[in-house]
């Protein structure tokens, strides 16, 4: 335990022999950031629940936010690695007016995070690409006329 959460691994288990830790408590594999989010209180749980029942663990996905203020739905996917010197965020235009996202890398080049305002086809792209761990380059991103579904297909049959 530390002073900002309990220290868990992967399967959500302490260093105490059968003592798990799920969700806003939880500091997984030694990160310094504790997240704090309906999802991922309920995917750290099953993780807890499979280590327990010696099941399989399910895929670590993207941790995913959401919030509405007023006419204006914000959707996010990773976490923005701000420690990060590689740091870099390129906007990308949406298909609805007033509406797009931000891409961004950190560490060599890595697709970390996108964040996206009124633009729900480009934040499941980006939640698509972390979660396959694609990293579309950032100059594509920014290119209005870049097909990230094909860049998504194509990067899944490999």
């Amino acid at each position: 335990m530390t002073g900002n959460g309990i220290l868990v691994d992967a399967m959500m288990q302490s260093s105490v022999q059968d003592i798990f830790a799920i969700g806003d408590v939880a500091l997984i594999d030694g990160s310094a950031l504790r997240i704090e989010s309906v999802d991922n209180a309920q995917m750290t749980a099953v993780r807890a629940a499979a280590a327990i029942c010696g099941l399989a663990q399910p895929a670590i996905a993207a941790p995913w936010f959401w919030s509405e203020q007023f006419d204006v739905r914000l959707q996010s996917a990773g976490i923005v690695p701000l420690a990060s010197p590689d740091l870099r965020h390129q906007m990308r235009p949406g298909k609805r007016e007033g509406g797009f996202s931000v891409w961004s890398y950190g560490d060599k080049g890595q697709l970390a995070a996108v964040e996206a305002v009124r633009d729900p086809a480009g934040y499941m792209l980006g939640k698509k690409c972390l979660d396959l761990a694609l990293s579309p380059d950032p100059d594509d991103i920014g290119n209005c006329d870049f097909d990230l579904k094909a860049f998504i297909a194509a990067g899944n049959k490999k």
